[in-house]
């Protein structure tokens, strides 16, 4: 599966995870049933 992001979307996700004090954090996405859509993001 691929997941695609914008641009200004990378660079939000960089500065979290240069915020964070252990540098081994990752991002996690999920795709849940539910809402309005039948999906949760």
């Amino acid at each position: 599966m691929i997941i695609e992001i914008t641009a200004e979307a990378a660079g939000k996700i960089k500065e979290m995870l240069a915020a964070e004090e252990n540098q081994d954090q990752f991002l996690r996405v999920a795709v849940k049933g539910g809402g309005c859509t039948g999906l949760s993001y």
